[in-house]
Parts: C-alpha cells; structure tokens; sequence
C-alpha cells in the first residue's frame, strides 16, 4: 500500500516538472504568439493536468 502511494506521488511530480519544462521552454514564444497575459495564464495548466494513468 505505502510503496503504491509514493509511485503514485512520484509519478505525479515527474508529470508536474514535466510541465513546468514544457512551460519554460515555450515561454518566450507563448508570449510572442499569444501575448503576455494568455502567457502567464498558461502556468494555470499545470495544477489543473489531468491525474496520472497507470504505467
């Protein structure tokens, strides 16, 4: 039970820094094709992913 609780938390930080990498990379393009504002509302995306699938 322990050790499926912390592959499910590992899981679900592997994802999130995922997405912050993702967000990182495209943030200077993000702000030039949708602006700045949509820009930011982008790191919105992140808490708000999908919850991890089973491997």
């Amino acid at each position: 039970m322990a050790s499926e609780v912390m592959a499910l938390i590992l899981r679900a930080a592997l994802c999130t820094g995922l997405a912050i990498l993702v967000l990182l990379a495209l943030g200077r393009p993000l702000r030039r094709w949708l602006g700045a504002a949509l820009a930011y509302q982008a790191w919105l995306l992140v808490p708000l992913r999908p919850p991890s699938r089973p491997w």
